[in-house]
């Protein structure tokens, strides 16, 4: 069973400079995907977006750097599912992006620290 919490945090310029690189990335990872389908008539897997963008990326840690391209999949994923009816994933670059960690990239102590 997985716990969910959010938590408001107001801005810092570490969470800004955070989710702008979240937001790099998630740009990073929607150019090459659509150039690569686009050009070469090939899908490529989350698997291998991961491994391409995620593993050494210079200011997000890898879980996190992993939760942006699984968002990035998600939505491609869900406009799959929906027979391409609505718009694809946004091809626009984006210059913040919401921040999701995964349960191993962060850990809440019992005195409500989250680290």
């Amino acid at each position: 069973m997985y716990l969910t919490r959010k938590f408001h945090v107001e801005g810092t310029d570490q969470l800004e400079r955070l989710s702008r690189s979240s937001a790099g990335l998630w740009n990073r990872i929607c150019k090459w995907y659509w150039r690569t389908a686009g050009r070469q008539d090939h899908w490529l897997s989350k698997t291998a977006t991961q491994r391409w963008h995620c593993k050494k990326h210079e200011s997000l840690p890898s879980q996190t750097a992993q939760a942006v391209a699984d968002q990035f999949y998600d939505a491609v994923g869900s406009w799959h599912e929906s027979d391409r009816q609505g718009d694809p994933p946004k091809r626009c670059d984006k210059t913040h992006n919401v921040l999701r960690w995964k349960s191993q990239g962060v850990t809440l102590r019992d005195d409500g620290v989250l680290r």
